[in-house]
C-alpha cells in the first residue's frame, strides 16, 4: 500500500498485458480481462485456472482510470490550506510529503477523553481525567487557581511554562482565561497528579466551556511531531486528507470482497481509515481494532500481489535467456534420461547419495523437465555435502538442453582459493566424463579459470573462445569478481547461442558462497544466464526472505554429508 500509485501507473498495465499473455502462451486458459469480484469457489466443475464466464468483469481502461483517481493521493501536502513552505519542512521530517502520507500516519495511541469524570479522588495518579468544574477565579494565586469537581473536591489547576519571558506569558494568558469562564461550569482535562501537597492537574491539555464540550469529549488521538510541528496542525491536515481520501474511495469498486468484510466485520477502505485516526470507541491496543486489521491485511494482500507479479516477470518477462528449442527431443524429462547427465553421474568417483539424487531431481524439474520458465533457486547445504557436483550436473543438464546459448555454464566464488578449488574439482569430473566418451551430442567439456591475476590479452583470449565454441562442446568458466567486470557481463550476456538454440547467453549462473556476495554483484551474473542457481552452508536473511515472505526465490535443501 505505500508503493507510489504514480509510480505503478505506467507500467501497470504493461506488466499485467504481458502477464496474460505469457501465460495464454503457456496454458491458453486465462482471458485477457480482471474480474472485480475475484475467482469462482473451485468446485468439481470449476477450478482457479478457469473464470466463469458470468463473472463481472471490468477493462484494464477502467483499471487505469481508477488508478488516476488514486493518483489525486499523491497530492503534495503544501497544497492543504495552513501548510506553507516552512511548515512543510517540518512535515518532510516525518517522512510524510503527500495526501497518502498523511492518511497512513496513524496515531501513536489514543487518549480516551470520552467521559466526564465526576471525583477527580478515584482517578489514579498520572492517569487522564476529564471534569465539570466550578472556577473560584476569587482564590487564584501566581500561575494557580482553585477548582471544584462535581463530588465537591477541591484541587487546583496549574499553568507552567518554564521561566523565560515567554514562558511566563503563557502561564498568564492561559490562567486570566480560565478565570474569565468562571460564572459557569467549565470543562477541564489533563494529567491528575496527587501528593502530599494536595491533588491537582499541571498544565491541562484543554479548558474550554460547557457549550464547546463536543470539541473535548472523545476519543482523542496521539501523533508523532517534528520540530516546528504543531499537534493542531497535524491532526488539521490529516483531516483534510480524510476528507479527500473518502470522497475518492467511496466512487472506487472496494478492494476486498464483501463476504470477507462481513465474516470478519471488518469496515470498508475508506471508514478503515477514518476509524483508524478517529474512533467511536477508546481501545488500549488500536492494532487490535477491526480498521487496522482490514487495513494491515489489504496491505499484505497487494504486497503480496505485487511479488507474485514481479515473480512471473523475474521467471518470464524479464529472461531474455530462455530457450526456445527447435529440437524438443533435447529437453529431458528426467536426469536419468539424459545421456550427457547419466554419464556424468557413472563417471564420479563416489556415487550419488538418496539426498543428492532428491535435490538433483528437484533442480532439474524446476530448470529443465517442466520448461516453465526461468529457475532462481539457492541450494542450501553443509559443507561437504556435495552442492559443486550438484551443480556440475544441472550445468550439464541446461547445456545439452540448450538453455540460453546452450555452451557455457558460469561458476562465481567470492575467493580465488575457492575458484581454483572448484575449477579442480570440476576439472576431475570432466576428465573422468571425458574418457567415458558419452553417447551426447556434448563430446567434450572443459574447464576454464577466470580470476583478477589473469592478463588483460589472456582474458581476452578467453573470451573470443567462449564466443567460438563448437556445438559439442561444453565449457564451465569458474571465475572470481573478475567475471563481474562491465566488459566481461557484457560478453558473457551476448555469448552466440548454438544452431539448434535461439537463446543466448549463458546456460546457468552458479553463485557459490552467496552470503560472501553483494546483491547487486549477484545480479550481474545472474541476469547473463537462463537460470540462476545460488548455494550456501549459511544464506543470509535477505535470501531467506526471498524464499519465506515474498516467495521470489525456490529453496532446495542437501541433506547429509559426503564420505
Amino acid at each position: 500500500t505505500n508503493t507510489k500509485f504514480k509510480q505503478l501507473q505506467p507500467t501497470l498495465s504493461e506488466d499485467y498485458a504481458g502477464m496474460l499473455q505469457a501465460q495464454n502462451t503457456q496454458e491458453g486458459i486465462i482471458e485477457e480481462q480482471i474480474t472485480t469480484h475475484g475467482f469462482p469457489e473451485p468446485s468439481e466443475e470449476t477450478s482457479y485456472n478457469s473464470i466463469s464466464s458470468q463473472s463481472e468483469r471490468v477493462s484494464i481502461e477502467y483499471a487505469n482510470r481508477c488508478i488516476s483517481y488514486l493518483a489525486n493521493l499523491e497530492t503534495p501536502i503544501i497544497k492543504l490550506s495552513g501548510v506553507g513552505p516552512k511548515s512543510e519542512k517540518s512535515f518532510h521530517k516525518l517522512g510524510l510529503y503527500t495526501l497518502r502520507d498523511l492518511l497512513w500516519h496513524f496515531p501513536r495511541h489514543f487518549v480516551d477523553r470520552s467521559k466526564l469524570c465526576h471525583n477527580i479522588r478515584e482517578v489514579p495518579d498520572g492517569d487522564i481525567g476529564t471534569f465539570l468544574v466550578k472556577v473560584n477565579a476569587n482564590r487564584a494565586r501566581h500561575n494557580t487557581v482553585p477548582c471544584t469537581d462535581e463530588a465537591g473536591n477541591d484541587f487546583a489547576v496549574t499553568f507552567f511554562y518554564g521561566q523565560s519571558r515567554q514562558g511566563r506569558m503563557a502561564a498568564s494568558a492561559s490562567l486570566e482565561k480560565l478565570c474569565k469562564m468562571s460564572e459557569a461550569p467549565v470543562i477541564v482535562s489533563g494529567k491528575v497528579k496527587h501528593s502530599e501537597k494536595g491533588t491537582g492537574i499541571f498544565n491541562p491539555d484543554h479548558v474550554v466551556s460547557r457549550d464547546e464540550a463536543s470539541n473535548v469529549l472523545g476519543v482523542e488521538p496521539v501523533y508523532g511531531l517534528a520540530a516546528g510541528l504543531t499537534k493542531k496542525k497535524l491532526v488539521s491536515a490529516i483531516e483534510e486528507a480524510l476528507k479527500v481520501a473518502h470522497d475518492l474511495l467511496s466512487v472506487l469498486p472496494e478492494s476486498l470482497p464483501d463476504s470477507v468484510l462481513e465474516e470478519l466485520s471488518w469496515p470498508k477502505l475508506a471508514d478503515a481509515l477514518v476509524l483508524s485516526h478517529k474512533p467511536k470507541e477508546f481501545t488500549e491496543f488500536p492494532m487490535n481494532s477491526p480498521a487496522r486489521q482490514r487495513l494491515a491485511f489489504e496491505e499484505l494482500c497487494m504486497q503480496q500481489a505485487q511479488l507474485a507479479l514481479t515473480r512471473w516477470r523475474l521467471k518470464y518477462l524479464l529472461n531474455d535467456h530462455s530457450s526456445q528449442l527447435s529440437e524438443p527431443d533435447l529437453m529431458y524429462r528426467t536426469w536419468q534420461s539424459s545421456p550427457l547427465v547419466s554419464a556424468a553421474v557413472s563417471a564420479l568417483p563416489f556415487e550419488l547419495r538418496p539426498s543428492q539424487q532428491e535435490c538433483l531431481e528437484e533442480l532439474w524439474a524446476d530448470a529443465i523437465g517442466r520448461n516453465n520458465g526461468r529457475m532462481l533457486r539457492l541450494l542450501q547445504g553443509d559443507v561437504g555435502s556435495g552442492k559443486t557436483c550438484l551443480g556440475y550436473l544441472l550445468g550439464l543438464g541446461c547445456i545439452e538442453s540448450r538453455q540460453g546459448g546452450g555452451r557455457v555454464v558460469a561458476i562465481l566464488a567470492p575467493t580465488q582459493l575457492l575458484a581454483s578449488q572448484h575449477a579442480q574439482t570440476i576439472g576431475r569430473f570432466a576428465d573422468a566424463l571425458n574418457n567415458a566418451e558419452p553417447s551426447s551430442t556434448i563430446k567434450n567439456v572443459r574447464i576454464e579459470l577466470l580470476t583478477g591475476g589473469v592478463t588483460a590479452s589472456k582474458r581476452e583470449d578467453l573470451l573470443s573462445k567462449l564466443e567460438e565454441i563448437s556445438t559439442d562442446e561444453a565449457v564451465f568458466l569458474v571465475g572470481t569478481h573478475a567475471l563481474l567486470t562491465p566488459d566481461v557481463v557484457n560478453r558473457l550476456k551476448n555469448l552466440p547461442g548454438v544452431s539448434t538454440s535461439k537463446g543466448k547467453g549463458l546456460a546457468l549462473a552458479v553463485i557459490d558462497e552467496e552470503q560472501r556476495l553483494g546483491v547487486k554483484q549477484r545480479e550481474k551474473l545472474a541476469m547473463c544466464a537462463a537460470h540462476s542457481l545460488y548455494m550456501s552452508a549459511t544464506p543470509i536473511p535477505r535470501t531467506i526472505a526471498l524464499k519465506g515472505s515474498s516467495g521470489l526465490m525456490d529453496f532446495t535443501i542437501l541433506d547429509g554429508i559426503g564420505s
